[in-house]
């Protein structure tokens, strides 16, 4: 319904396009996940399924990690992408930010595996899997990747290792107050300089920016195009997919060309389809999280019930034991066995299926972060 709702804003703020044939494209990436979506719902049935789908997700981003390995090694990539002598890698993206992105979706399920799993199997190929992934991140040297791979992993840290809790709000309490001390001006600004530095947060110019803080100024110019947009169509915006044809009407100081996005798409959508469907995406993201919560918390019930259930079969000894309850032992040992074993290995097979709840949500949560600074939807990698 959430879907539906979205394309049919979509469809609306065509009204207002300039370039049919951009809003025609943007369209069809949506459709192309509510084929995917009902795809998903009509054939994806069974656990082994969907694991399967999973198990072939993260080998797709290793074998992207590998060849952004093979490009930082062999430094193939133009002389733009290079950053303090170092080539930020792109894989078959043709950018590092979107690369980035992708390489975040398997990357936040092999970490909640790693931490959460059930068994030492699970956790040594997720760990492998973690490295290998994070490292091809780590190359892209894409901030927004790097803060959202941050946040995913926290979630995944908070929701899945419930006695970590109280440290973390304690770290948080700690790094709110020492911000407080730095606007009270107690900490020198020299301090925090390096932060700032790498952030591309210091000496930004729209006039003459230099090559430390040009990505940001650029940025920041086009989401200040994308709010004139949006203020100036309230309603159903400029049309979807139409951002680009707008931008010339729009654009501040020195930055004439577009992007071909905001590089914030909550900016991009409000700017493209307005207020109505900005409420629409965001509606459309809180119904995604609503159920991946259920389901989490369906499973999560689940596995205290299992462990519930096995407190209460595993057979208490008393002393002394009678002879009716001997002749029992010795009549039924192997059942007893099995019965227990049974019940271990559907407390392993829901605490992995947990650990997948969990990373599955941090992947989500990975998109949402990175879109602030960019737009992940623009090769339809989150479908």
């Amino acid at each position: 319904m959430c879907i539906r709702d979205s394309l049919s804003t979509m469809l609306l703020s065509m009204l207002a396009a300039i370039n049919i044939s951009s809003s025609l494209k943007e369209v069809s990436k949506w459709l192309e996940f509510l084929v995917l979506v009902l795809l998903g719902a009509q054939y994806i049935r069974t656990r082994r399924q969907v694991w399967t789908i999973i198990v072939l997700v993260c080998v797709a981003g290793i074998t992207q990690a590998m060849y952004g390995y093979f490009q930082a090694f062999f430094n193939l990539g133009p002389e733009a992408f290079i950053r303090d002598t170092s080539l930020r890698v792109y894989g078959t993206f043709g950018q590092p930010n979107p690369f980035a992105g992708y390489i975040n979706l398997p990357l936040s399920i092999a970490l909640a595996l790693m931490l959460l799993g059930s068994n030492w199997r699970t956790r040594l190929l997720a760990g492998l899997s973690a490295i290998f992934l994070a490292g091809a991140e780590y190359l892209t040297q894409s901030r927004g990747g790097e803060i959202a791979i941050a946040v995913a992993a926290l979630f995944i840290v908070i929701v899945g290792l419930p006695l970590l809790r109280k440290p973390i709000a304690l770290l948080a309490l700690a790094g709110l107050g020492a911000v407080e001390v730095f606007f009270a001006g107690w900490i020198p600004e020299n301090v925090l300089t390096p932060l700032f530095k790498y952030l591309g947060l210091t000496q930004i110019s729209f006039v003459n920016p230099g090559s430390a803080d040009f990505s940001t100024a650029e940025r920041l110019a086009h989401w200040i195009a994308g709010v004139h947009m949006f203020l100036n169509h309230p309603l159903i915006g400029v049309g979807i997919g139409n951002y680009p044809d707008a931008y010339p009407a729009y654009f501040i100081t020195i930055f004439v060309n577009s992007l071909g996005h905001a590089h914030n798409y909550y900016i991009n959508i409000a700017a493209e389809t307005g207020s109505i469907g900005l409420t629409a995406y965001l509606l459309f993201l809180m119904a995604i999280f609503v159920t991946g919560g259920s389901a989490f918390q369906a499973i999560s019930r689940r596995c205290m019930q299992v462990k519930a259930q096995r407190s209460t079969e595993i057979p208490q000894v008393q002393t002394p034991i009678g002879t009716r309850n001997k002749l029992l032992f010795l009549l039924k040992p192997l059942s007893r066995v099995a019965d227990l074993k049974g019940t271990n290995e559907i407390k392993n097979i829901l605490k992995n299926d947990r650990a997948l709840a969990i990373g599955l949500l941090a992947a989500l949560i990975s998109v949402c972060v990175h879109n602030l600074v960019d737009d992940l939807y623009v090769h339809s990698l989150t479908n």
